[in-house]
């Protein structure tokens, strides 16, 4: 391939990289304004594990994208023209450490979530257990006072 055809090839990918890394960095930013926005309504249900799995998807699904520019990426570098190549590696690594720390954002989700669901079991364990000990004590009292009133009025 001849000079004037690399360079053509050369901005041709690059054009495509970077359409493709601002399509990229707006879905990021939306869903970072999205989990900051749920994160920020203390009364509202915390970001789920799920959530964040459907995040690290779509970082996911941008990685598998990117590869598709590997083969140029190599084809230019082997010509000397290393700047694609690694302008790609940047974008595919920093988008691997998103999905990554989305992976993670989902462990730590599902902790919380089974350390409140822990909490809540016990919340109902004790109110069971309390409610169950009133119930008795009523009933103690009832039969108690059923006892003396049939034993007071058993001789009328």
């Amino acid at each position: 391939m001849n000079d004037d055809n690399l360079s053509l090839l050369e901005q041709q990918s690059f054009a495509q990289l970077n359409a493709a890394v601002q399509q990229h960095s707006a879905q990021t930013n939306q869903m970072i304004s999205e989990l900051q926005q749920q994160s920020s309504n203390l009364f509202g249900p915390p970001v789920s594990p799920q959530q964040h799995l459907a995040n690290a998807s779509r970082h996911q699904q941008w990685l598998v994208y990117f590869v598709q520019f590997d083969q140029v990426a190599e084809q230019l570098r082997a010509a000397g023209r290393p700047a694609f190549a690694q302008q790609l590696k940047a974008v595919k690594d920093d988008t691997e450490g998103a999905y990554k720390i989305c992976c993670d954002m989902a462990k730590q989700a599902g902790a919380h979530q089974a350390e409140l669901l822990s909490i809540a079991a016990e919340v109902n364990r004790v109110t069971t257990t309390t409610l169950g000990d009133i119930n008795r004590a009523n009933q103690a009292a009832f039969d108690k006072a059923n006892q003396e009133w049939l034993k007071a009025f058993k001789g009328r």
